[in-house]
């Protein structure tokens, strides 16, 4: 009875596993794909350099990306890092439950004869 029930609680896993993992990969293609966007977790401004005008003019300022961009670049890579981390997780559920599922088979050598154990007996 004790097996049917870690084979039962070992293909949940297993289900549970595959789904965080096809549910991630589901979310990175849609913030990816421009479908949705990303968690607004930072606000950032504009990133600018000062650059020299020659001669010793005065030194103007050059914006590389703006805020909005910024802030889109940053919070999709927490995304992303966000959604590795959830997949890292499914798979370790997924092995869990694939292990419970598998069949343990022991062979015990005692004298000259041998016997086969598992955990279904």
């Amino acid at each position: 009875m004790q097996a049917k029930s870690d084979k039962l609680l070992g293909y949940l896993l297993l289900g549970l596993g595959i789904a965080m993992i096809l549910l991630a990969v589901y979310g990175v293609y849609n913030v990816f794909s421009g479908i949705s966007l990303a968690a607004e977790i930072f606000q950032m401004d504009g990133i600018t350099v000062s650059v020299p005008t020659g001669q010793g003019g005065p030194r103007s300022t050059v914006e590389l990306l703006s805020g909005p961009v910024a802030s889109r670049l940053i919070n999709m890579g927490v995304w992303y890092i966000f959604m590795l981390f959830i997949v890292s997780a499914g798979g370790k559920v997924a092995s869990i439950g694939a292990g419970l599922i598998r069949d343990i088979k022991v062979t015990v050598k005692t004298g000259g004869a041998s016997q086969v154990l598992d955990n279904e007996s």
